[in-house]
Protein backbone atom coordinates (compact mmCIF):
# COMPACT_ATOMS: atom_id res chain seq x y z
CA UNK A 1 0.00 0.00 0.00
CA UNK A 2 1.35 3.41 -1.07
CA UNK A 3 1.50 5.88 1.91
CA UNK A 4 2.78 9.98 1.94
CA UNK A 5 5.30 9.54 4.42
CA UNK A 6 5.78 13.46 4.20
CA UNK A 7 2.01 13.56 5.68
CA UNK A 8 2.45 10.61 8.39
CA UNK A 9 5.56 12.18 9.85
CA UNK A 10 4.17 16.21 9.62
CA UNK A 11 1.19 14.46 11.26
CA UNK A 12 2.51 12.43 13.88
CA UNK A 13 4.71 15.33 14.89
CA UNK A 14 1.99 17.85 14.95
CA UNK A 15 0.00 15.06 16.92
CA UNK A 16 2.85 14.98 19.84
CA UNK A 17 2.94 19.03 19.64
CA UNK A 18 -0.88 18.74 20.10
CA UNK A 19 -0.71 16.69 23.60
CA UNK A 20 1.91 19.06 24.97
CA UNK A 21 -0.37 22.37 24.05
CA UNK A 22 -2.92 19.92 25.95
CA UNK A 23 -0.98 19.18 29.16
CA UNK A 24 0.87 22.51 28.97
CA UNK A 25 -2.82 24.07 28.82
CA UNK A 26 -4.57 21.98 31.15
CA UNK A 27 -1.66 22.91 33.97
CA UNK A 28 0.66 25.73 33.17
CA UNK A 29 -2.34 28.19 31.98
CA UNK A 30 -4.99 27.08 34.30
CA UNK A 31 -2.70 27.76 36.99
CA UNK A 32 -1.35 31.30 35.64
CA UNK A 33 -5.38 32.01 34.97
CA UNK A 34 -6.45 31.28 38.38
CA UNK A 35 -3.75 33.35 40.50
CA UNK A 36 -4.73 35.88 37.68
CA UNK A 37 -8.78 35.53 39.23
CA UNK A 38 -7.43 35.66 42.85
CA UNK A 39 -5.47 38.54 42.43
CA UNK A 40 -8.74 40.54 40.11
CA UNK A 41 -6.49 40.40 36.85
CA UNK A 42 -9.21 38.59 35.92
CA UNK A 43 -12.89 37.67 35.57
CA UNK A 44 -13.71 33.92 36.18
CA UNK A 45 -16.00 34.58 33.22
CA UNK A 46 -13.03 35.87 31.39
CA UNK A 47 -10.83 32.97 32.33
CA UNK A 48 -13.74 30.53 31.21
CA UNK A 49 -13.18 32.41 27.96
CA UNK A 50 -9.46 32.24 27.84
CA UNK A 51 -9.46 28.28 28.94
CA UNK A 52 -12.28 27.73 26.30
CA UNK A 53 -10.10 29.40 23.29
CA UNK A 54 -7.16 27.31 24.09
CA UNK A 55 -8.99 23.63 24.41
CA UNK A 56 -10.67 24.93 21.09
CA UNK A 57 -7.10 24.96 19.54
CA UNK A 58 -5.88 22.22 20.99
CA UNK A 59 -9.11 19.81 20.01
CA UNK A 60 -8.72 21.24 16.36
CA UNK A 61 -5.25 20.74 16.19
CA UNK A 62 -5.39 17.24 17.13
CA UNK A 63 -8.19 16.26 15.00
CA UNK A 64 -6.01 17.78 12.18
CA UNK A 65 -3.09 16.09 13.25
CA UNK A 66 -4.77 12.82 12.88
CA UNK A 67 -6.33 13.95 9.73
CA UNK A 68 -2.60 14.33 8.69
CA UNK A 69 -2.07 10.80 9.33
CA UNK A 70 -5.24 9.57 7.71
CA UNK A 71 -4.71 11.06 4.85
CA UNK A 72 -0.62 9.64 4.43
CA UNK A 73 -2.65 6.30 4.18
CA UNK A 74 -4.78 7.19 1.70
CA UNK A 75 -2.74 8.61 -0.30
CA UNK A 76 -3.65 5.93 -3.47
CA UNK A 77 -6.61 7.29 -3.42
CA UNK A 78 -6.07 10.73 -3.49
CA UNK A 79 -5.15 12.58 -6.94
CA UNK A 80 -1.35 13.41 -6.23
CA UNK A 81 -1.80 17.53 -6.82
CA UNK A 82 -5.11 17.43 -4.62
CA UNK A 83 -3.28 15.35 -1.69
CA UNK A 84 0.07 18.24 -1.58
CA UNK A 85 -2.22 21.00 -1.62
CA UNK A 86 -4.62 19.57 0.72
CA UNK A 87 -1.46 18.86 2.90
CA UNK A 88 -0.52 22.32 2.88
CA UNK A 89 -3.48 23.90 3.67
CA UNK A 90 -4.25 21.37 6.49
CA UNK A 91 -0.88 22.05 7.80
CA UNK A 92 -1.71 25.58 6.94
CA UNK A 93 -4.69 25.54 9.66
CA UNK A 94 -2.98 23.65 12.42
CA UNK A 95 -0.20 27.09 12.11
CA UNK A 96 -3.08 29.57 11.59
CA UNK A 97 -5.73 28.85 13.79
CA UNK A 98 -4.22 26.60 16.75
CA UNK A 99 -0.89 28.16 16.82
CA UNK A 100 -2.65 32.01 16.91
CA UNK A 101 -5.04 31.12 19.63
CA UNK A 102 -1.88 29.63 21.44
CA UNK A 103 0.15 32.65 20.55
CA UNK A 104 -2.78 34.88 21.78
CA UNK A 105 -3.76 33.10 25.10
CA UNK A 106 0.23 32.70 25.99
CA UNK A 107 0.94 36.33 25.51
CA UNK A 108 -2.46 37.39 27.38
CA UNK A 109 -2.11 34.89 30.26
CA UNK A 110 1.86 35.89 30.82
CA UNK A 111 2.11 39.70 30.01
CA UNK A 112 -1.63 40.44 29.99
CA UNK A 113 -0.94 41.84 27.10
CA UNK A 114 -3.57 41.32 23.96
CA UNK A 115 -2.94 41.07 20.71
CA UNK A 116 -5.96 41.39 18.91
CA UNK A 117 -4.67 41.97 15.20
CA UNK A 118 -3.18 38.74 15.35
CA UNK A 119 -7.03 37.28 16.53
CA UNK A 120 -7.92 38.30 13.12
CA UNK A 121 -5.82 36.24 11.18
CA UNK A 122 -7.65 33.01 13.14
CA UNK A 123 -10.59 32.86 10.63
CA UNK A 124 -7.47 31.83 7.91
CA UNK A 125 -6.52 29.14 9.43
CA UNK A 126 -10.77 27.79 9.52
CA UNK A 127 -10.39 28.99 5.80
CA UNK A 128 -7.67 26.90 5.47
CA UNK A 129 -9.26 23.69 6.55
CA UNK A 130 -12.02 23.91 4.68
CA UNK A 131 -10.39 24.33 1.67
CA UNK A 132 -7.88 21.33 2.43
CA UNK A 133 -10.81 19.35 2.95
CA UNK A 134 -12.64 20.52 -0.41
CA UNK A 135 -9.52 19.53 -2.14
CA UNK A 136 -9.59 16.31 -0.56
CA UNK A 137 -12.73 15.60 -1.39
CA UNK A 138 -12.31 16.57 -5.57
CA UNK A 139 -8.75 14.46 -5.47
CA UNK A 140 -10.47 11.53 -3.83
CA UNK A 141 -13.32 11.59 -6.43
CA UNK A 142 -10.99 12.77 -9.33
CA UNK A 143 -8.71 9.71 -8.54
CA UNK A 144 -9.11 6.56 -11.38
CA UNK A 145 -9.31 3.93 -7.83
CA UNK A 146 -11.78 5.67 -6.23
CA UNK A 147 -14.13 6.73 -9.34
CA UNK A 148 -14.01 3.15 -10.64
CA UNK A 149 -14.91 1.65 -6.86
CA UNK A 150 -17.58 4.31 -6.81
CA UNK A 151 -19.79 3.85 -10.39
Amino acid sequence: MATCKKCLVIGAASMALAVCCGAFGAHAIKSLLLEQVETGELTDIERLDISHSWDVAVRNHAVHSVSLILLGLAVAFCSPGYLRWARALLLAGIVLFSGLIYIYTGVKVTSGTELTPLMYLVPLGGTSWILGWILLAVGFYRHPAVISELD
